[in-house]
């Protein structure tokens, strides 16, 4: 534990005195705490300078590329009936590049849909009628009073805000009486994979959520849980505005703290061995198949970053890239990585590869899969090579 100054937990505001831990790469000088009664890890950032530029880095310094929420939503049709929950006014928090909003189009019960998303040049959607567009942050938006939304969409936004008391407030004005409130959220359960290589604590994100800390939050503003979902490292909830019972600043105790503080310094641990584990596994699984052979690389991101920086791995000029969301995002992303092309999935059987190297998390058993047609000992998964280490 490492003393910090003035600092109180932006739900409880109880003082929090020490942080446990510095993330690598931080450009804004992050330090990550534990509040010790409401159990929220929240990141503290030294400057609060706001970078735009897109990185792929598997530092803290990552962000601005914009495609994670395509790929939750996604994920969030497979799980959830949105048929539902779609009607009358609907708003969506974080519209990015227009994905949920596109999709909230198609349903007949939908009457006016406001789409709240402060970066402009991701905006290709303003001159659409049937969209009221606000290219505000939601902490500057002003509704007139008598809206009323039946469904609040809030995905992967709620760990980007500064503070929950405005959002909160928005909330409890504009949310019909009947109305839900969806939020999809990073779950902090990340940092128990003995494989990480990538810093989950990215200086995008202010706060760390585990189930209680979020329950502790909606409880705090007195809502309550309608449905509850946990989907790999992210947990998905429907919520609802609690009028009967007053359970405002009730804050739920329990020893979460202690283990959150535990898994961070685990974290830390695993985090500095397995990036000192790349340049082995670079040399002694990797390099000799990508210089003699044919190699699909499916997944540009993250965990190639860490390759390239940490295990100095060296792509050749055949070696081919595939990430089906970096593909297709717009022009404001560079289409090429550390010099070489990124190619959709589609393009794969052009290639005729010798093997292919997943390098993904999450999606790794949805992109075996997609390789089913392909022979088994071809397909090198990152999970395996790191278990050998």
């Amino acid at each position: 534990m490492f003393l910090l100054k003035n600092y109180s937990c932006k739900i409880c505001d109880k003082k929090i005195y020490f942080y446990q831990y510095k993330p690598s790469g931080s450009k804004k000088g992050s330090k990550v705490v534990v509040c010790n009664k409401c159990c929220l890890v929240q990141s503290v950032f030294k400057n609060v300078n706001n970078i735009k530029k897109p990185s792929l880095s598997a530092n803290a310094d990552w962000g601005n590329v914009r495609h994670g929420k395509k790929l939750r939503l996604d994920n969030q049709k497979k799980l959830v009936n949105f048929e539902n929950y779609l009607k009358g006014n609907v708003l969506d928090i974080g519209s990015n590049r227009g994905d949920f909003i596109k999709f909230a189009s198609e349903f007949n019960k939908v009457k006016n849909i406001y789409a709240v998303e402060p970066d402009k040049k991701i905006i290709e959607y303003e001159n659409i009628k049937k969209f009221n567009v606000i290219n505000k942050p939601i902490e500057d938006v002003k509704f007139d009073s008598n809206l009323k939304f039946n469904f609040i969409y809030c995905s992967h936004t709620l760990e980007h805000l500064n503070e929950f008391r405005i959002l909160f407030n928005l909330f409890d004005k504009h949310l019909h009486e009947d109305g839900k409130i969806f939020i999809d959220i990073p779950n902090i359960k990340f940092i128990e994979n003995k494989s990480v290589v990538e810093e989950f604590f990215i200086d995008k994100h202010t706060f760390h959520f585990s189930k209680l800390s979020f329950k502790n939050l909606i409880n705090y503003f007195n809502f309550e849980i309608v449905l509850e979902l946990e989907d790999g490292f992210n947990l998905i909830y429907v919520i609802k505005n609690n009028y009967k019972e007053n359970k405002q600043n009730k804050i739920m105790y329990n020893h979460e703290s202690k283990i959150a503080k535990k898994n961070i310094k685990k974290y830390k641990k695993y985090l500095k061995i397995n990036r000192s584990n790349l340049e082995s596994i670079v040399s002694n699984e990797l390099k000799k198949i990508i210089n003699e052979k044919k190699v699909v690389i499916w997944g540009a991101g993250r965990i190639l970053d860490s390759l390239i920086k940490y295990g100095y791995l060296k792509l050749n000029e055949d070696t081919m890239l595939v990430d089906k969301y970096l593909k297709n995002l717009p022009n404001d992303i560079d289409q090429k990585v550390y010099g070489n092309k990124i190619f959709d999935p589609s393009e794969l059987n052009n290639f005729s590869p010798d093997y292919v190297l997943i390098l993904a998390n999450s999606a790794e058993h949805e992109i075996k899969n997609l390789l089913s047609d392909f022979p088994e000992e071809k397909v090198i998964s990152w999970s395996e090579i790191l278990s050998k280490y």
